[in-house]
């Protein structure tokens, strides 16, 4: 009876150190770590995908309210302008025109140039004159550009419609400059273009 015991102790022993025994050299380890998984294919997207940028905003342009200024000396003759760029004030040289209307002029708010009715008062003998025609707007105009040529600047431009017949009857706007001629003119020009039914 003791030996049997002893056997069937023999033989727990070696199934026990049997359980315990590392895998062979022929056996691999199958399991992986969690942490070096593939993520499934709706993980990988998740991670992939770009956050989606916020819509550029759109820039909206402030309104323009544009006002007029009666500049005729002998008839009323109104210009349209924008404020934000030209100044109305009184003619210091006239106080109402014939048809008892203000007269006004339009001085820059930026440089130094003034938009009025011309009367021809004469130029200074430095003054040279260029003759063209210019189409501004929908009316093509005669336009008389004077420079300086002790500076070689554009110091006065008058521009007159009709462009062709007498000067007489004609509208005739000028622009004096004392700087910035090229800014000065663009700007008169623009004027111009906005007022075509007064002038026309």
């Amino acid at each position: 009876m003791t030996k049997k015991l002893l056997v069937v102790f023999l033989v727990l022993a070696i199934a026990s150190l049997a359980c315990n025994l590392p895998l062979s050299s022929g056996e691999e380890n199958t399991a992986v770590p969690k942490e070096l998984t593939t993520p499934t294919n709706s993980e990988s997207f998740l991670q992939q995908t770009d956050t989606p940028e916020a819509p550029t905003p759109t820039l909206i342009q402030p309104k323009i309210t544009y006002e007029k200024a009666q500049i005729g000396v002998f008839t009323n003759l109104y210009l349209t302008y924008d404020p934000s760029i030209w100044e109305a004030a009184r003619d210091p040289y006239e106080s109402v025109n014939s048809e008892g209307q203000v007269i006004y002029r339009l001085n820059h708010r930026k440089f130094n140039c003034t938009l009025e009715a011309n009367l021809g008062m004469g130029v200074p003998d430095t003054w040279q004159r260029f003759v063209s025609e210019k189409k501004i707007g929908e009316l093509i105009f005669q336009v008389e550009t004077w420079r300086d040529t002790t500076t070689n600047m554009e110091v006065l431009v008058v521009y007159q419609y009709p462009a062709v017949g007498q000067r007489e009857n004609a509208t005739r706007i000028e622009v004096i400059i004392k700087d910035h001629p090229k800014e000065c003119i663009s700007d008169a020009e623009a004027v111009l273009g906005l007022s075509e039914e007064e002038i026309r």
